[in-house]
């Protein structure tokens, strides 16, 4: 029986899907690679978060520096 990417799915998948796979070199590659997608896909996750959250700081810091400019009144 092949080994499927829904086997690795889940964190209970994984020793069950290593244990399949030791028997097979073609599974064990395959487990391997699915692990690395999945940790690819986490730090990309990661990384936009931490874009979103500068952009974020980014947007506060100019709505900061542009809100005095904003409260003055006409000039007597």
């Amino acid at each position: 029986m092949p080994l499927s990417r829904a086997n690795i799915g889940t964190i209970e998948g994984i020793p069950q899907a290593v244990a399949r796979a030791e028997t097979n070199l073609d599974d064990l590659y395959a487990v391997a690679q699915a692990l690395q997608d999945a940790s690819n896909a986490v730090l990309c996750v990661a990384l936009d978060m931490v874009a979103l959250e500068e952009g974020y700081r980014i947007v506060a810091e100019r709505h900061r520096a542009s809100s005095p400019h904003q409260n003055k009144g006409p000039a007597e």
